[in-house]
């Protein structure tokens, strides 16, 4: 799909962490977004609470280093969201 405008994942991050101390979000080439925090601990904590949707895209979260290579992370989990149509609500 079309990568959104820093602007407009900037707006979203916020909304949807406020209070978590984001200090700025940037962008850089394929769709990678950096989220810079205030402190380890509120990263950690956005971090540990699990993934992220964006625009009915899961958002694959890592812990940015030094030593980390964009295009050889390990994903081992990717978590989805399927609609069943006509299943009864008790399923």
């Amino acid at each position: 799909g079309a990568n959104p405008s820093v602007n407009v994942f900037s707006g979203y991050v916020h909304r949807i962490w406020k209070g978590y101390g984001i200090d700025k979000v940037t962008i850089q080439d394929n769709g990678l977004y950096l989220v810079h925090f205030k402190s380890k601990e509120q990263q950690q904590s956005v971090l540990n609470n699990g993934h992220l949707i964006f625009d009915n895209k899961t958002m694959i979260m890592h812990e940015w280093n030094d030593d980390t290579e964009i295009n050889k992370m390990d994903v081992k989990h990717i978590p989805l969201w399927i609609k069943l149509t006509k299943l009864d609500i008790k399923y």
